[in-house]
């Protein structure tokens, strides 16, 4: 209870409680744009080829 008898938050908790909220809401859409585009990302195998060979790939 406030000091004022009511049972609603103080404006400076709920200032703060929506504060936390949308932080919370941009760091959950940042780890799912991360695992999503880790899914679509191919990251390619070392080679042991000679760097010779490898450039005649390229050509």
């Amino acid at each position: 209870m406030s000091l004022n008898g009511s049972n609603h938050l103080p404006m400076r908790t709920t200032a703060m409680t929506e504060f936390t909220n949308r932080i919370a809401a941009a760091a959950s859409a940042f780890a799912l744009s991360l695992a999503l585009i880790a899914g679509t990302v191919n990251v390619p195998q070392a080679s042991n080829a000679p760097a010779a060979q490898v450039q005649g790939l390229i050509r």
